[in-house]
């Protein structure tokens, strides 16, 4: 059956149950952005525990932003939400334009491979994401991004043992309405959004319309074909939502979206010549790659310069609904979640980014098909005992052809000459699941509480390693119990201790990324993780610290590495048998005035591997001298904001600034020089004008205002090429916004 029909009897279901009162739920609708806008006084209403509680009152470390701040921060896509959280980094991908790659507390991904799960959960209005492609998101219209840190095995859907991003929608609010923003930024970079809505029924029926257009911003300057290109977006979507209310205690929540994407490659800047990158951690010097020793283009370079001779733009459809109905039928809640995804996408990009053939995904279409449902059943939080108790069914499928056009030395053909390789693949998983937690007060202050979730996932593959060519069929079943565990104490009304213990678990699957010998089944990957923490709040509520510390062991942690051969290179994907995270993290919220507020946050890493030996694509390495990928020891932000009142008419002038800090990390697993960033800071500030009742508002902005050049991928291709993708220069330009 396909999963387009499965998602409308979903529906069909959904709405039959309506009537007959079977599924519904109330704790969980969209959450409250605040009792008020102003960002510290105001209470931040989050739905970590799949009910809306206060963010200072929730046991789990959550960063929150609201609209407000998503606003004032300027930022646009997903990843730009990483800098303002410790111990987080959220990056655009170096293959796929429209993924971004997640790390949280050192648990990520950065494979563009379908086959594989993320281990940081992506959740748009409650549908899990489950492919990469699509995942870095526009946020126009969005009430509130929450970043969960920590195993979220028992509540956040699948595959979260390093957190969550839960991102929720702006809901129609049942009035006449229209919002729209209009920026123009450095490299010929134009953003533009609107949001209409309107009432149908009064109280009972709404509906709203919003849209994004984005185009511009290449920064690179190619010189192979004389103008710049890399980092560029050119992309446009929208938004259909319809809110039903028909009694205070049922709401159905219906949305669809659309986006297309054109998007150049990422910004990668080819490295060809190894001699000037030094020698690893190791004292090993790292050779020149293929592209130099085999093709001669051994030159290095200059900042933000490339070479790259295929720069047709990616392409990709990106359609979803999701339905999400709640009802409060009296001391109990009851929910349901209906998701559907159809992504469609085809990477081209130049893996070697030089002006010869040596790497190229020249095709590379595929078909990503998800239907999701969750049903659950909670409690009113009206006595002590609490609970979340729910089942969750995943049916997701892929379908790709890949097709790359290699260099002829490669293979020892004569230069000038290229030839092509392809393969394709197709998978359908099924996942089912049964959760449920529970928290019980003991007495006013201090609670207990507990969660399991049981995952079942079957996988089925079907692989062409050389097309055209035989085929050969793969299965493969997991399962995994997760727990949770904790206890919290109320020290006083604005002050709250606890300890958690949590579990999270990764399914494993079918590395396909070769000839038949290397597809194998990698094993799931498991943690368990320990946590004390204290939210606190001081000075009438006028400074806000909250604090964490976390040991995590992992088993069986799945690593992407590169292997190179004349079939392209390929996805290796293996296991590690045991890692070792420990970390502390502070964030600091203050308002020493009405007009003036400060944020902090301060994150400590320590990311080893324990002595084991693996092969990384380059020979059998000894992980206890490697570091571990994305792990920077230290991560910090600091931000402000000064509001300064015009006149009695409500006009404002606001001041804005945030500085995001990162110490020296890798950008991969391979122990290579090219994959390390030494620390740097980025700084971002605006200036706003807002007229009475924000009707009107002009801002004038700049992101990476010292202009720091920094990296954000550096990949050696097992030696065939070099490569890094790096960050944008500084950027400076305006915005309009009105609201009516």
């Amino acid at each position: 059956m396909k999963l387009r029909s499965i998602f409308y009897a979903g529906t069909a279901v959904t709405a039959l149950f309506w009537q007959t009162g079977a599924l519904a739920q109330s704790d969980v609708a969209a959450p409250s952005e605040a009792k008020s806008q102003d960002p510290t006084h105001s209470d931040i209403i989050v739905t970590a525990r799949k009910r809306a509680e206060s963010l200072q009152d929730v046991p789990i470390s959550v960063t929150a932003l609201n609209s407000e701040m998503i606003d004032r921060q300027n930022i646009v896509k997903i990843d730009q939400v990483g800098a303002l959280t410790p111990n987080v980094n959220l990056a655009q991908g170096g293959v796929l334009p429209t993924m971004f790659t997640a790390y949280i507390r050192g648990i990520g991904n950065r494979s563009g491979n379908v086959a594989q799960s993320s281990p940081v959960a992506l959740s748009v209005d409650g549908v899990y994401y489950s492919t990469v492609s699509g995942t870095l998101v526009d946020v126009f219209d969005v009430s509130q991004i929450e970043v969960l840190r920590g195993p979220q095995g028992t509540l956040q859907g699948r595959n979260a043992p390093g957190g969550a991003v839960n991102v929720t929608t702006r809901r129609p609010s049942g009035e006449y309405g229209m919002r729209w923003q209009l920026s123009y930024a450095r490299f010929d970079q134009l953003q533009a959004r609107v949001a209409v809505e309107a009432p149908i029924v009064a109280n009972v029926l709404a509906v709203k319309l919003s849209g994004f257009y984005n185009n511009g911003g290449a920064f690179m300057n190619n010189l192979t074909i004389g103008r710049k290109n890399g980092g560029a977006l050119n992309n446009w979507g929208g938004r259909l939502s319809v809110l039903f209310t028909p009694s205070p205690d049922l709401t159905a929540y219906l949305t669809v979206d659309y986006m297309k994407d054109r998007s150049e490659q990422p910004p990668n800047r080819p490295r060809p010549h190894a001699g000037s990158l030094g020698s690893n951690a190791n004292g090993s010097f790292e050779p020149s790659p293929a592209v130099c020793t085999v093709f001669g283009y051994c030159s290095e370079y200059g900042k933000y310069e490339t070479g790259s001779n295929f720069v047709t733009p990616a392409s990709l459809k990106n359609f979803g609904t999701s339905l999400n109905v709640d009802w409060d039928i009296g001391g109990v809640a009851l929910s349901s979640v209906t998701g559907y995804r159809d992504v469609k996408d085809n990477l081209r990009i130049d893996a070697d980014a030089l002006p010869v053939t040596a790497l190229h995904f020249v095709n590379k279409p595929q078909r990503v098909e998800q239907f999701s449902q969750e049903l659950r059943l909670a409690s009113d939080g009206n006595g002590p005992l609490t609970y979340v108790v729910g089942a969750y069914y995943l049916n997701y499928s892929y379908k790709f052809f890949q097709q790359l056009e290699l260099g002829g030395p490669l293979a020892g053909l004569p230069a000038g000459t290229s030839f092509l390789s392809s393969r394709e693949s197709q998978e359908r998983t099924h996942s089912f699941a049964l959760f449920g937690q529970a928290s019980y007060k003991i007495t006013d202050s201090w609670s207990v509480s507990g969660g399991v979730r049981q995952t079942w996932d079957r996988k089925r593959l079907v692989a062409t390693p050389r097309s055209p060519g035989p085929s050969q069929a793969f299965k493969t079943d997991f399962k995994n119990l997760s727990i949770e565990a904790g206890t919290e104490y109320r020290l006083d009304q604005d002050k709250l201790a606890y300890v958690r213990f949590s579990q999270g678990y990764r399914s494993g699957g079918f590395n396909e990324g070769g000839a038949f010998p290397t597809i194998n089944v990698y094993k799931p990957e498991k943690v368990d993780s320990y946590e004390l923490g204290l939210k606190t709040e001081w000075l009438d509520r006028r400074l806000k610290l909250n604090a964490s510390a976390f040991q995590y062991a992992y088993k069986d942690m799945q690593i992407v590495t590169l292997t190179g051969s004349v079939a392209g290179n390929i996805n290796r994907i293996i296991n590690a048998k045991t890692t070792r995270i420990r970390g502390v993290e502070l964030e600091l919220v203050a308002a020493p005035t009405d007009n003036f507020n400060i944020r902090g946050t301060v994150g400590y890493l320590d990311a080893r591997y324990p002595n084991q030996i693996v092969d990384l694509g380059t020979g059998p390495v000894n992980l206890r001298n490697v570091q571990k990928d994305n792990t920077p020891k230290w991560t910090a932000s600091v931000g402000t904001d000064y509001t300064i009142d015009l006149g009695s008419d409500g006009s404002e002038l606001q001041f804005a600034a945030d500085l995001s800090y990162k110490s020296r990390f890798a950008t991969n697993p391979n122990p290579t020089p090219i994959a390390i960033q030494d620390k740097y800071a980025l700084l971002n500030a605006s200036i706003t004008y807002k007229m009475p009742d924000d009707r009107f508002a002009i801002s004038i902005f700049g992101q990476n205002l010292t202009d720091k050049y920094y990296k954000v991928i550096g990949e050696s291709g097992n030696n065939f090429f070099l490569w890094d993708t790096v960050g944008r220069p500084r950027t400076y330009g305006v915005k309009l916004s009105a609201s009516f």
